[in-house]
Formats: C-alpha cells, structure tokens, sequence
C-alpha cells in the first residue's frame, strides 16, 4: 500500500474529478476512454485509487467495478476480480444485455444514416452486428 499521505492525496484527486451518485458512486467526469472507463494521460483512475488504497494489483487481475458503475472511482466499490469472475459478475447483472441494445441501437443508427456514413465503418459495424 502507498504511504498514507499519498493514498489520501490521491483518493483526494479522485473524490474531486468526480460528482456523487446514488448508492455511494463517485462518477468520473474526466476523460473517459472509447470503452466508456475513465482514462488520463497517465492511464485508469480507479487503478490508482485501488492501488493507492489496497496496493499492487496482481498480474492477471482486474480493478472491478463492485457497483457494476464502470465510471465510478469510489475506493469502497473497487475489488479485484479474474476476467471469468467480472464477466459473470456482469452478466448476473444484465449488464451485458444493456451493452448489447447499446450496439444495436448504433447499428440501427448507421443504417439509417446510410451514405453518410463512410463505406469503412458501415462495413465495420456490420461485421460486428453478425458476430
């Protein structure tokens, strides 16, 4: 684990780039990457809370979102998990269907924008939507 003082300085970061949300949630409102995790230039946020207040994350594991948030950087809702465990854990919680009616919803979308749409990308998200 970091030093105190640095674990408060950076959870201190952490508190004020984020807003408040129901159920304890500090939600990031920095930059978020295209996957929808919060990013810096230096890399993910909730990996240096977690770091910074539970220490090293062993190779292998991942910072999981407990609150199933992926924006939230609130060090009570950080755990590590495997890949296997954060994947079932999301789709216990649906969280996989709503991921899946997002892509559809884009799907749809580029279709009906249909020549606005570079042929690049259309051709993109169609091989996407047939896997």
């Amino acid at each position: 684990m970091a030093a105190s003082g640095d674990a408060r300085a950076v959870v201190a970061w952490a508190k004020h780039r984020s807003a408040r949300r129901p159920g304890g949630c500090w939600e990031w409102v920095g930059m978020v990457n295209r996957d929808g995790y919060p990013t810096t230039s230096k890399g993910a946020p909730y990996r240096f809370v977690y770091t910074a207040t539970r220490g090293p994350i062993p190779t292998g594991d991942h910072v999981h979102h407990a609150c199933g948030n992926r924006l939230c950087v609130s060090p009570a809702h950080l755990r590590l998990a495997t890949a296997r465990e954060n994947i079932a854990e999301m789709l216990t919680r649906r969280a996989y269907d709503a991921r899946l009616a997002e892509a559809d919803a884009i799907y749809a979308l580029v279709l009906a924008l249909g020549d606005a749409v570079p042929p690049a990308l259309r051709e993109r998200v169609a091989r996407a939507s047939s896997v």
